[in-house]
């Protein structure tokens, strides 16, 4: 979900438009952008970017979306569908079998972002993508353009 979208789905609960929605509102904006954090994990998001009074402006709106996402595309998801691709269970896929999967699989990916996506995973330029690693780098990298 990139900036402009934020922004949109923020905007739409912006009533009086002044640049800010409502504390009480974040749970169920998160929500409709396919998010279901628990209510203790948004508090908990809330206290991180110590959000103090009734109001949440656009920047520190992103910051919750960005942990919203990040909540749903975790380690453990990422790994897990890695770990379907990964059948001899060493941690590990070719880069073959990684870009293949992202130009047959989903949502199409041009070749210049699978070839991106393979450059970040494979750094050393082994043939082989630890799948750990790569998970952990992309579940802590932020989603929204800042």
């Amino acid at each position: 979900m990139g900036d402009a979208d934020v922004k949109d789905v923020f905007e739409l609960f912006d009533r009086d438009a002044d640049g800010k929605i409502s504390v009480t509102d974040v749970p169920l904006v998160i929500r409709s952008i396919g998010g279901n954090p628990t209510n203790a994990e948004l508090k908990e998001w809330m206290n991180e970017l110590d959000i103090k009074g009734n109001n949440v402006d656009l920047s520190t709106f992103k910051k919750l979306v960005d942990k919203a996402i990040a909540n749903w595309r975790g380690e453990d998801v990422i790994t897990s569908a890695f770990k379907q691709f990964d059948k001899q269970s060493t941690g590990s896929v070719s880069v073959e079998e990684m870009r293949t999967i992202l130009t047959t699989m989903g949502e199409t990916l041009s070749t210049e972002e699978v070839e991106a996506m393979i450059e970040e995973a494979d750094p050393s330029k082994s043939g082989r993508i630890n799948y750990n690693d790569y998970a952990k780098l992309l579940s802590d990298k932020p989603l929204s353009n800042k």
